[in-house]
C-alpha cells in the first residue's frame, strides 16, 4: 500500500477517535434541554410562553423572564427580540441589526448570554422603553438558544444548539390613556387672510392653493382630511378637497390642497372649511365612543390683490376724489 495513502488513513482515523471520545454529541439531546423551561413570568401572573404587555408611553415597565435548569448539567443562554409579523401565520423575523424597530423598545446595554447551573433558576429583567407619543400594538418577539458550555467547546461541528422564538406583543398604552386630539396651527405667508389658520397663496397659472398645518396633539394616529368652499359676492362658488393623510403621534404635518383655477376678477373670497381626524387603532378597542371622527369647522377671509389692480385703485380713488370732492374758493383780500 502507498505509504501516503497509509498515512492519510491512520491521521483520518485518528480524527474520527479524537471525535468520538472528546464529544458529548451522543450524550446531550433535545429531550434533554427540555428540561430547561423560559416562560414570561412576574410575581402576580402565571407563567406563560407568549406575552402581551400594556405599556403606558413614558412610564417605566418592565419585562420578566424565568429560566429554570431542570437538568444535571450547566446550560448556556442567550437571547434576543426581534420584530414578528403577520404572513400564513405568525412568523418572526431574523433582523436582529440596527434595522431591528422592536429590539429599540427593550434595550439594554448588559450582556444577554448567561450560565445557568443544574438545579437552579434565574430571573431576568428587561425594561420597556416607549418614547412619549407613541399608541398602538408592536408585534415582537424573543429569540433565545440553549446549548452546554464543554459540548459547544469541543468542536463546533458537534455543539449542539437549540433555538426557540416566542412572540411578544406589547400594547402601547389602553383606552384609558388614548388621546386623539388634534391642533390647528398658525401660519404665515401668503395672501391676506382673516385666519392665521388658514394660508393662501396664488401661482403665475392662477391657481389658488390653501393649506393647514396640523399637530397631532394625541398619542395615537390619526387620518386627517379637510373639505372646504370658496366664494365671493360676484357669484362665483367652488369647492375643494385635500387628500386624506395619516399624521404620527406628536408630529406636526402642512396639508395642501388645490382649489383650482380663479376668476379674472380677483378680489375679496370667503372660504368656509372643515377638518375631520379618525383615531387609528392598531390594538383591540372595546370603547366605540373613542373611534368616533372628531370635527371642526371654521372660516376665513381672503383678499387678492394684484400690484396693477392696487396701482389702477389708487388711479381711480384720485380721479373721484378730484370728481366730487369741491375745491376750496379762494376769497381776495382787501
Amino acid at each position: 500500500m502507498n505509504k501516503k495513502v497509509l498515512l492519510l488513513s491512520l491521521v483520518f482515523l485518528s480524527g474520527i477517535f479524537w471525535l468520538v471520545v472528546n464529544t458529548s454529541y451522543a450524550q446531550y439531546t433535545e429531550a434533554d434541554m427540555r428540561a430547561v423551561t423560559v416562560r414570561f413570568c412576574s410575581e402576580t401572573w402565571a407563567s406563560t410562553h407568549d406575552g402581551v404587555y400594556s405599556v403606558e408611553p413614558g412610564k417605566d415597565a418592565s419585562i420578566r423572564l424565568c429560566v429554570f435548569n431542570a437538568w444535571d448539567k450547566e446550560v448556556s443562554f442567550d437571547y434576543g427580540f426581534s420584530e414578528s409579523g403577520i404572513w400564513n401565520g405568525r412568523y418572526c423575523q431574523a433582523n436582529n441589526g440596527t434595522g431591528n424597530k422592536f429590539s429599540v423598545l427593550i434595550p439594554s446595554t448588559k450582556p444577554r448570554t448567561i450560565t445557568i447551573w443544574p438545579m437552579t433558576g434565574q430571573i431576568i429583567e428587561e425594561k420597556i422603553v416607549i418614547p412619549p407619543g407613541m399608541s398602538w400594538l408592536q408585534l415582537g418577539c424573543i429569540w433565545y438558544n440553549l446549548w452546554v458550555p464543554e459540548n459547544k467547546l469541543v468542536w463546533w461541528m458537534f455543539a449542539l444548539k437549540i433555538r426557540k422564538v416566542w412572540y411578544i406583543d406589547i400594547m402601547i398604552g389602553w383606552e384609558s390613556a388614548v388621546k386623539s386630539s388634534i391642533k390647528v396651527l398658525d401660519t404665515t405667508g401668503g395672501v391676506f387672510s382673516t385666519n392665521k389658520k388658514v394660508k393662501a397663496e396664488v401661482d403665475a397659472q392662477n391657481r389658488l392653493k390653501v393649506s393647514f398645518l396640523i399637530e397631532n396633539a394625541g398619542n395615537i394616529s390619526q387620518n386627517i382630511t379637510i373639505t372646504g368652499t370658496i366664494n365671493n359676492m360676484l357669484g362665483f362658488e367652488k369647492t375643494f378637497s385635500i387628500t386624506t393623510k395619516q399624521v404620527a403621534p406628536g408630529s406636526t404635518n402642512e396639508l395642501n390642497g388645490d382649489v383650482g383655477i380663479l376668476p379674472v376678477y380677483k378680489w375679496l373670497y370667503s372660504i368656509s372649511f372643515n377638518i375631520q381626524n379618525d383615531p387609528q387603532f392598531m390594538f383591540p378597542i372595546t370603547n366605540e365612543k373613542l373611534k368616533q371622527p372628531w370635527y371642526m369647522s371654521d372660516t376665513a377671509n381672503i383678499f387678492i390683490f394684484s400690484r396693477i389692480r392696487i396701482v389702477v385703485l389708487i388711479v381711480l380713488l384720485l380721479i373721484l376724489y378730484k370728481l366730487f370732492v369741491p375745491r376750496r374758493s379762494k376769497t381776495a383780500t382787501v
